[in-house]
């Protein structure tokens, strides 16, 4: 995956290697991805539904820092490291949320 110039701050994770910057995910994408989003706070199933939403939502993130496809994403994912990588996405969103928890723009808190 090559790094897109201007990166989002977010969890640093090691994957074959190398060290990628996992962003927290835009609303858009949060609005997109909300079924997929909610269906993994609880799976019923390691299912290959479950996966392919797991693939769309780290490939969503990974798309805010890297110049990459869903098929790359989906083979850079295996059993060992999916959930360290979800957890990096859960994390650079409460990240990002307390970073600006606070910050006072145009006379609103965010």
């Amino acid at each position: 995956m090559k790094a897109l110039s201007d990166q989002f701050e977010g969890v640093p994770v090691t994957i074959k290697g190398e060290t990628l910057i996992i962003p927290p995910l835009s609303f858009g994408d949060i609005e997109d991805l909300g079924p997929k989003i909610e269906s993994m706070e609880a799976p019923e199933t390691m299912n290959t539904q479950f996966i392919g939403d797991v693939v769309d939502i780290v490939h969503a993130a990974f798309s805010r820092n890297y110049d990459c496809t869903r098929d790359e994403v989906k083979a850079l994912l295996d059993l060992s490291n999916f959930r360290q990588i979800i957890e990096a996405i859960k994390g650079a969103s409460v990240i990002e949320a307390t970073a600006s928890a606070g910050n006072d723009v145009g006379g609103t808190n965010l």
